[in-house]
């Protein structure tokens, strides 16, 4: 079966159509969390209709400034209250306007669990290309976990907002 727009024997999109398989494979990344993903699968597969979210390489020269977007912690909460799908680009957008760097492309901080697929929601509501990449190849339940941290780090720049619009941008020199 052929999933995703392909060219070259890559995939450069990611359709509705490949939602369910995409949802299933982050689930298996999720080793048992990651949250349960159907629910964000949904949306996704919802939100890109008859459109697809483009999908670069890690190693595209014309790749710039790279957004990690996830959810870290426990994502129990979003069974108790939906999302509106506003928040990751809300968050997204506090990111660009405190650094001042607008994104080119997001990238799942964990490919693991309903991160995956709500990277692509976020790269889709922005506009932006989703990085066929993760920082950490399964689900964590702490930013400090992510592979971009394993070195010195200067400063870590990350965003929450809620559903009901509030957004909190944090900017420490350690991810811990």
């Amino acid at each position: 079966m052929d999933q995703g727009e392909r060219r070259g024997g890559g995939v450069t999109g990611l359709q509705a159509d490949d939602a369910t398989v995409f949802g299933r494979g982050t689930a298996l990344l999720g080793c048992g969390g990651g949250g349960r993903v159907d629910h964000m699968v949904s949306a996704l597969r919802f939100a890109l209709g008859d459109r697809s979210v483009p999908v670069v390489d890690l190693d595209d020269p014309a790749l710039g400034s790279v957004v990690a977007v996830g959810i870290i912690g426990s994502t129990n909460v979003l069974e108790e209250k939906m999302p509106s799908g506003e928040e990751l680009p809300a968050a997204l957008a506090a990111v660009e306007r405190w650094t001042g760097v607008r994104a080119d492309a997001v990238v799942a901080a964990q490919i693991g669990g309903v991160t995956g697929p709500a990277a692509a929601l976020t790269a889709h509501a922005a506009g932006l290309p989703l990085v066929d990449a993760d920082l950490v190849g399964r689900a964590v339940p702490r930013i400090d976990q992510l592979s971009v941290f394993v070195g010195p780090t200067t400063t870590v720049t990350a965003a929450a907002a809620t559903t009901s619009g509030l957004r909190i941008v944090v900017d420490a020199r350690q991810p811990h």
